[in-house]
């Protein structure tokens, strides 16, 4: 659930909203025959369907809350947002006992018998003594399936480096899946126009299917692959060099049938013998994605992931359906296909006593997220690998809408524009100050506002020489802005007036006032210096007691927040601003919308919390 931040005030009042609920749970239970306790769905909700809610009765009503609160402080790491949720199932668990319902059968995960594969008993913690190579055994039944039937192997082979590396690589594969499932069914693509090795290893495996192309993608590769599989699920085998025991492909499809995931994956060895769970969760927001090595839940002795780092079996009409997108898989690939199952509320696992061998893990350069970063609106991803990709700012168009945070390259835009003006005042010897909506970021956040349109910067119009000065420099430096020295030394102005300008930096708009009067002046007139602030880095130039000057400006709690007033529907740009609350997002849920996180607070705009 990716309100994790929100929970943080949000708990708070949860509480009191509990109490409230159980006051109207209460009264209208007493005014009825007490319900027989029902039985409650095994699965916990990805997300919380709250206009399907309100169609139920208060009991199960109650019983989706208990859930969600559940689900919330499964993931949740924050250790105050933890400790407010943890009281608030206290109270949700008091009240299901009320009515009669035990809350372990509500948050406990339930499984079905698996459809093709027999069950499993564990013989207890001697019977594989001393080395464990058993523990859990298969039980005998009528409906097993070899796993043979059940798994079509798939593989993709990129750019092979000759004809006999070729023939070991494949032969190798092949032989190893052939020892241990002799009769299954295996697909593999490969990336070069024609054959070039001997017939001789067709003939040593004859219903291996081999397809040479020059694919556009590892993804249209395994595409190809995929269309003509007959069984009912698929091995995707990346990175796997060869098949063994380890991998125990029975245990994978029995968890996928009895969990009912849509994709099962299990530990690697690599082949310099580092073994890895390869189990990740990723965090999508503002922009930026993150990976962190680690689980949050497990049943079964597997691992809940969002991402799988290596080999996975998922179903082949799963795979049909959401096929892969046409780039390869250093440029994004898996990470992809696993962000659409996680963002569509579906899930995945690594059952970690299955082991698949696979080549060494490396970081690749030269890769291109281009694609990546244009579908998923990435910015900054920190990788499953442990390396970063940025996104190249000048290739991209910026905009801003209502209820959307700018993104990191219209921050930027907006933030070198502020800085480049700060430093031409300073090399000039001409007073200036963050003012209006640029000041309340700077002393907010320490940067430009993320719902910002514009920049709005002061300066000193008292001077004619330094005024000729500045607005030579600024030109020099490519910024567009009306010729202002005139007004410096034609016009006098008394205090509270001032001379507007419009300013322009790489096509955005930025208010830029002049004022006879300003803090810093008198400061540096009394022989002190005058007040900055740190702006993106940068110390620069604000009123002499910024906070003050802010909140008499915004008045009643400027430290919440609320979007430009040009969004919000007023009408003058010095409104009574209602706080605390974003516009609705017209697109619910996206990374960007400002609607998920807290309106209170610089954290979810400055720290990429986990």
């Amino acid at each position: 659930m990716d309100s994790r931040l929100k929970l943080v005030v949000g708990a708070t009042f949860l509480s009191i909203f509990i109490i409230y609920l159980y006051m109207y749970f209460t009264f209208e239970i007493e005014q009825n025959v007490e319900p027989a306790v029902r039985s409650c769905s095994s699965n916990l909700p990805v997300f919380l369907d709250v206009k399907h809610s309100a169609e139920k009765d208060s009991k199960e009503k109650l019983i989706a809350l208990a859930k969600a609160i559940h689900s919330a402080k499964k993931h949740v790491r924050g250790s105050k947002t933890s400790d407010f949720l943890k009281k608030a199932i206290s109270i949700v668990n008091n009240m299901l006992g009320d009515i009669n319902v035990n809350p372990r059968e509500v948050y406990e995960r339930r499984s079905v018998r698996s459809e093709h594969i027999c069950g499993e008993v564990y013989m207890g913690g001697a019977y594989g003594y001393p080395q464990y190579y058993t523990g859990f055994v298969t039980d005998k039944c009528s409906y097993g399936v070899p796993v043979s039937q059940l798994v079509t192997v798939i593989k993709y082979i990129a750019k092979p480096t000759g004809k006999t590396s070729l023939q070991v690589t494949l032969d190798r594969f092949i032989f190893s899946i052939k020892s241990e499932m002799n009769n299954s069914r295996i697909r593999i693509a490969i990336n070069i126009s024609s054959e070039t090795f001997s017939s001789e290893l067709k003939r040593k495996y004859p219903g291996v299917k081999l397809i040479f192309s020059n694919f556009e993608s590892e993804g249209s590769a395994l595409n190809s692959l995929i269309k003509d599989v007959q069984t009912p699920y698929v091995l995707v085998t990346r990175k796997m060099n060869k098949l063994t025991n380890d991998s125990m492909l029975e245990r994978l499809v029995r968890e996928i049938e009895s969990i009912n995931v849509t994709a099962v994956g299990g530990a690697l060895r690599e082949s310099n013998g580092h073994w890895r769970k390869g189990c990740f969760q990723s965090v999508h927001r503002n922009y930026t994605l993150k990976y962190m090595e680690g689980y949050d839940e497990s049943y079964h002795e597997c691992l809940f992931c969002d991402y799988i780092q290596g080999p996975f079996i998922t179903t082949a009409k799963y795979l049909k359906e959401n096929s892969f997108k046409h780039i390869d898989e250093n440029n994004g690939l898996y990470e992809d296909w696993f962000l659409r199952i996680t963002q569509s509320g579906r899930e995945s696992i690594v059952c970690p006593d299955s082991m698949f061998h696979v080549d060494n893990l490396t970081t690749v350069s030269g890769s291109n997220w281009k694609a990546f970063s244009e579908y998923w609106n990435v910015y900054h991803a920190f990788l499953p690998m442990g390396n970063e990709m940025k996104i190249n700012c000048e290739e991209v168009k910026i905009s801003s809408s209502p209820s959307k945070a700018l993104s990191p390259c219209a921050m930027k835009v907006y933030s070198d524009g502020i800085k480049l003006i700060m430093r031409k005042c300073e090399e000039t010897g001409t007073i200036c100050e963050l003012q209006e909506g640029t000041g309340l970021g700077a002393v907010k956040l320490g940067k430009n506002l993320p719902w910002d349109i514009d920049y709005d910067l002061r300066f000193s119009v008292t001077n004619c020489s330094k005024c000729k000065l500045f607005y030579e420099a600024l030109k020099k430096a490519g910024l567009k802005v009306n010729d202002f020295a005139p007004k410096c030394c034609n016009q006098k102005y008394k205090l509270g007036e001032k001379a507007l300008f419009s300013i322009f930096y790489k096509g955005k708009r930025g208010d830029f006032t002049g004022h006879p009067v300003m803090d810093s002046d008198m400061l540096v007139r009394n022989g002190l210096v005058p007040t900055k602030v740190l702006f993106d880095g940068q110390w620069l130039n604000v009123a002499r007691n910024p906070g003050l000057f802010m909140r008499n400006r915004y008045g009643k709690e400027m430290y919440r927040h609320a979007e430009h007033w040009r969004y919000t529907g007023e009408k003058s740009q010095r409104p009574n601003y209602t706080t605390n609350v974003f516009i609705t997002c017209k697109q619910p849920g996206a990374h960007d919308c400002l609607d998920r996180y807290n309106a209170d607070g610089d954290f979810p705009f400055n720290v990429m919390l986990p």
